[in-house]
């Protein structure tokens, strides 16, 4: 993963980024009037794996396949398959 919103900033005149679907379809309008309004440009929008995918399909993703043995490895397990869970639709 790398900072998109970093690098289209400067190049876009509107930058998001969607964390809910709720917020897609109002997301898009703004972006597509900023657009088109005064000299017509490029808009950046974002769109998390989360939103644009039912969660048992990023959660099959993000599983992890061969648990790491250890105290360690079962953190890290433990943690990726949590954070999966904070999923806000």
């Amino acid at each position: 993963d790398i900072d998109q919103m970093s690098l289209f900033r400067p190049l876009c005149k509107f930058c998001a980024s969607i964390r809910t679907v709720r917020e897609i379809v109002p997301t898009l309008r703004k972006a597509l009037a900023i657009a088109q309004s005064g000299t017509p440009g490029p808009v950046f929008i974002e769109f998390p794996i989360d939103t644009l995918y039912p969660y048992h399909l990023v959660s099959k993703e993000f599983a992890v396949k061969n648990p790491p043995k250890g105290l360690m490895g079962k953190i890290v397990s433990w943690f990726v398959t949590e954070m999966c869970c904070f999923v806000d639709m």
